[in-house]
């Protein structure tokens, strides 16, 4: 997946490939493999993984993401997406 995003008026383009090392949640540097890790461990919301991970900084999406976008809805699918995997 190519996700464009633009930040600080500057355009870039960030090739998201499913790697366990992409970033999920900028806030807290939370990556998709931590995610995968903790939902593997019986940990299926995003509260759970949170606390699981220790990373539960939150709400400094406009300022850290990329994209400027809370980063739930991903977050949510790759809870999906691993615990159905």
């Amino acid at each position: 997946m190519v996700v464009r995003l633009k930040k600080q008026g500057v355009s870039m383009v960030k090739d998201k490939n499913d790697s366990n090392d992409d970033l999920i949640c900028y806030c807290s540097e939370l990556t998709r493999g931590e995610i995968r890790n903790a939902v593997k461990k019986g940990h299926q919301t995003i509260a759970d993984v949170r606390k699981y991970t220790g990373k539960n900084i939150t709400g400094q999406c406009a300022e850290k993401n990329p994209s400027g976008k809370c980063c739930g809805s991903e977050f949510q699918r790759e809870i999906k997406k691993t615990i159905s995997a």
